[in-house]
């Protein structure tokens, strides 16, 4: 049995951590035994792996100091075989770690372009990457910038994109779309955290500019952020409240999309969001900008249109063509399922990931 400790930041649901739990939930359970551990406190995810049946979720939940002490200690219990690490500060803990730990392996998973990071971030990750046996990376974007930013060599990173769970998405039956919108209304929903990388602000400009030649549409974003009060005053500043619906977080994401016309996400920078693959998986064409791994995922003109970060006019345009044409819609979003279950099937990530464990032990 191999023994895998995966060690996480954040607790509340988003993406990165959704993509990590469905990977461990799926994991073989005959060949391989994870335990997760969070630098956070307690919260969602923590939650939905102790509902899955997992016996040890632990959380550091403290500074970084004492968050290192806890962690040896924990590693030291049960003398794990591989570390997999996701986000930059548990994993420069982890990587310190290590060091006490001759036989443990670390793989960290790069899963965003991350280009928010200053130059001292960029120098610990280099400095530690020493410590580190692998890297994966869910894009190929993401590991062009490991090796042109941080000089990681590139025999140290493989490629496993992100997967979905086509079933989670298929025959849903949903009564979201008579509570939020008019009939004839274009739906177009954007599944992101209110915060900066999701650019909602710019969603606000795009929805202002389509506001001038259409107004039989609506925006619906699910999420919940530190920028939502900034969002809602942006929303009655440009007086678009008839035009944008702010929904909060929620679990009902598959009947939301059921009812969806149009995906959209105008992200700053990205790994590869599963947001987009939720949306392939439910027949919904997506327009996007085109950044981080999205153009690995969204073909432009066959399952999506895409355009340049903040690119206003070009956004609108796109939305523009596509709540004019429903036929180019289901076209889209058609391409773009049988997409996901070609591309990004979860089981196949599974497969690959379990292959890159059992690789990684037999070189030590």
């Amino acid at each position: 049995m191999i023994k895998i400790l995966s060690l996480q930041t954040g607790t509340d649901l988003g993406g990165t951590e959704l993509m990590s739990y469905y990977k461990n939930v799926q994991i073989n359970k005959d060949f391989f035994e994870v335990t997760v551990c969070f630098l956070n406190k307690k919260g969602q995810v923590s939650d939905m792996y102790l509902e899955h049946g997992f016996k040890s979720v632990y959380h550091l939940n403290a500074n970084l100091f004492f968050s290192f002490f806890r962690l040896v200690a924990i590693i030291n219990k049960k003398k794990y075989d591989i570390i997999h690490t996701s986000g930059l500060r548990i994993s420069l803990i982890a990587r310190i770690a290590s060091i006490f730990f001759f036989k443990t392996k670390v793989i960290h998973s790069q899963n965003s372009v991350d280009s928010w990071r200053k130059f001292y971030h960029i120098w610990l990750d280099r400095i530690t990457s020493r410590f580190v046996d692998k890297y994966i990376c869910n894009s190929i974007t993401a590991k062009k910038v490991l090796i042109d930013r941080e000089k990681i060599s590139q025999d140290k990173i493989d490629v496993i994109h992100n997967g979905i769970e086509i079933s989670r998405f298929e025959n849903i039956r949903s009564n979201f779309r008579q509570n939020y919108s008019s009939s004839g209304e274009t739906v177009i929903t954007c599944v992101a955290n209110l915060r900066k990388a999701k650019n909602h602000l710019f969603l606000i400009k795009v929805c202002k500019k389509l506001k001038e030649k259409s107004q039989s549409f609506k925006f619906i974003f699910v999420g919940e952020g530190e920028l939502k009060s900034n969002i809602q005053h942006s929303i009655l500043e440009n007086n678009l409240e008839d035009f944008i619906v702010l929904v909060g977080k929620r679990s009902d994401v598959p009947e939301i999309l059921a009812c969806t016309d149009i995906f959209l996400l105008g992200s700053l920078w990205e790994g590869l969001p599963g947001s987009i693959l939720e949306a392939m998986a439910s027949s919904v064409p997506v327009v996007s900008t085109d950044v981080g791994g999205v153009g690995e995922m969204v073909v432009h003109n066959e399952t999506g249109l895409l355009s340049k970060s903040d690119d206003v006019n070009s956004m609108a345009e796109n939305l523009q063509f596509l709540i004019d044409n429903e036929s180019k819609r289901k076209s889209f979003g058609q391409k773009g399922k049988l997409r996901a279950l070609k591309c990004f099937n979860i089981k196949d990530k599974v497969s690959d990931l379990e292959k890159i464990y059992i690789e990684t032990l037999e070189n030590r």
